[in-house]
């Protein structure tokens, strides 16, 4: 997956990223600095910056959002340091899986194989699909990457193999791999 380190990325309030923290005394003293790490952006009136372990537990108390790199404008909280965002803590997620989010953000809990039947269910259910990457994050957790619905679907097919490849021009990876499907030779 495509890093966003070096690019203005925004994030709210709830939003767990992956980032490089900053060099505030605050990060020297907690020996954080310029180590790569989950991130969560606090959800109050003045939103902190809580550095999360390998469990999902705090790391440390919440510090400024300055302290670890986010700055502020206009259009809200960003920084040039994330390099995932769409980061969960996830130990029963699978790399290369598709799952699907319910309306209320919550992980439906089985992954699925192939990027049409994620999307099926999705439907059904008002929900979205995310593509699990667990190759660049720490132990347990897992960079979930939005997948439209609308995504543009194509197969080839070799024997009785088929996959599927899919073309999303809005994504940060526009071009994915979307499943293979034995076929049954009639």
């Amino acid at each position: 997956m495509a890093s966003l380190l070096h690019r203005k990325t925004y994030v709210r309030p709830g939003d767990t990223v992956l980032m490089r923290i900053g060099y505030s005394e605050v990060a020297v003293h907690m020996r954080v600095a310029d180590k790569v790490m989950p991130v969560r952006v606090t959800e109050s009136d003045y939103p902190m910056a809580q550095i999360l372990g390998d469990y999902e537990n705090n790391f440390g108390g919440a510090i400024t959002l300055g302290e670890a790199g986010f700055y502020t404008d206009r259009e809200g909280i960003y920084s040039d340091a994330i390099t995932l965002t769409h980061v969960r803590w996830a130990p029963t997620a699978t790399s290369g899986r598709f799952y699907v989010l319910n309306p209320d953000g919550t992980r439906v809990p089985s992954g699925y194989h192939l990027f049409e039947e994620a999307r099926d269910t999705a439907r059904r259910i008002g929900g979205e699909v995310r593509l699990c990457d667990t190759r660049s994050t720490p132990p347990f957790w897992a960079h979930f990457m939005p997948v439209s619905l609308d995504a543009e679907v194509r197969h080839t097919r070799k024997g009785d193999v088929q996959d599927t490849y899919l073309h999303d021009p809005d994504a940060i990876e526009p071009y994915l791999f979307g499943g293979r499907r034995h076929l049954q030779e009639s």
